[in-house]
């Protein structure tokens, strides 16, 4: 989401540059040089401008990583746990083997009560 976020807002900033500087000298409202509409131009032939881009997004983009790589290490979800043991497959059986044992337990205990019921129902 921060991708689409970022980009999306460094793109929407060029288009209403660039139609800022194409409209408004012609904006009855705003009274701006003629050679404003050139303004665009300039802009975006000077390497300042693409440097600054690169350094904001990395800078952004930065933090965010460095954000959910702590949140990832230090407050870890089940949800991270598993994916980090699907990597390993004996650790992810470790965690698949006792869910299997309370399910037969579970259907054990079910089996018994079902019997149970069944036999107090004929009596």
């Amino acid at each position: 989401m921060s991708w689409i976020a970022l980009f999306g807002s460094i793109i929407m900033l060029f288009i209403f540059f660039f139609s800022y500087s194409l409209t408004s000298p012609a904006s009855p409202i705003i009274k701006v040089q003629p050679a404003m509409a050139d303004t665009i131009l300039h802009v975006l032939t000077s390497p300042v401008t693409y440097s600054y881009i690169l350094f904001v997004t990395s800078v952004s983009l930065s933090f965010d990583l460095i954000v959910k790589l702590l949140q990832r290490s230090l407050y870890r979800t089940i949800r991270d746990e598993v994916v980090s043991r699907e990597f390993d497959v004996k650790q992810f059986n470790d965690l698949y083997y006792p869910l299997v044992k309370v399910k037969q337990i579970v259907t054990k205990a079910s089996e018994s009560a079902l019997s149970l019921v069944s036999v107090q129902t004929k009596q």
